[in-house]
């Protein structure tokens, strides 16, 4: 509980807990990993421009989702996908937003992450990007184990005034995000900061209008900071 109730309070509540007391086995470590990113976009949304649409889901299934309306002029395309990226405030990080070209389910490795943030362009695209929020726990040692990384979960380590080695056994991770209007997470603004403004005719369109994949990125490096894939922004 001290645990969960450290992560609360660091996170200003979004994330409420990351361990059970069912899950700790009080011979072996545990490495809690959390990631709370909170921003204010660069130019808000205009409220004339947010209005519910049709989200389309693998099943071709309609789900009618809160939509957010702009323009920017940091577009992204290759051959598997559309993207742009709309910035948070002072630029140095942002929201990245991308459409897989074919319809039907995909993995996002297919998509050439590298290549399309590579392939940015200063040109004009109104751009949709659908209300989502959500939170995903995972098992970290599991996952590593997956991918063939083994040393880490077999690791005997001493602490200090313990008289037994503990194995680090288990390595949460929580996520915790949620892309509205405002910019992410707790994020605070007034209404009257939504600016009245036009959007002008674009021949570039990308509307986030199906299941599509989006990155929290760093600006100056190209570091993905999250990557995510939403297959249905109101489940």
């Amino acid at each position: 509980q001290t645990i969960n109730n450290k992560i609360k309070e660091k996170t200003n509540n979004k994330v409420r807990y990351i361990i059970n007391e069912d899950d700790i086995d009080t011979n072996e470590l545990y490495q809690i990993n959390t990631f709370n990113f909170e921003s204010i976009w660069e130019e808000n949304f205009s409220k004339e421009y947010i209005w519910d649409n049709e989200f389309i889901t693998f099943d071709e299934h309609i789900e009618i989702v809160e939509t957010l309306y702009d323009q920017t002029d940091s577009y992204l395309e290759n051959k598997k996908a559309y993207g742009f990226i709309k910035n948070f405030k002072d630029s140095k990080y942002g929201f990245v937003g991308i459409l897989p070209k074919k319809t039907g389910n995909f993995k996002v490795s297919e998509l050439d992450i590298e290549g399309l943030l590579k392939s940015k362009k200063n040109s004009e695209a109104t751009i949709g990007i659908p209300k989502f929020s959500f939170q995903y726990n995972t098992n970290l040692t599991s996952l590593y184990q997956e991918l063939g990384i083994t040393e880490t979960g077999n690791n005997t380590i001493e602490i200090e005034h313990l008289s037994e080695q503990v194995e680090l056994n288990y390595m949460y991770s929580k996520i915790s995000i949620t892309i509205d209007e405002k910019g992410t997470n707790s994020s605070e603004i007034r209404s009257s900061q939504l600016e009245t403004k036009d959007l002008n005719e674009s021949t570039k369109q990308i509307y986030l209008n199906r299941p599509f994949v989006f990155m929290i990125i760093d600006n100056e490096t190209n570091n993905v900071l999250l990557i995510g894939k939403v297959i249905n922004p109101n489940e």
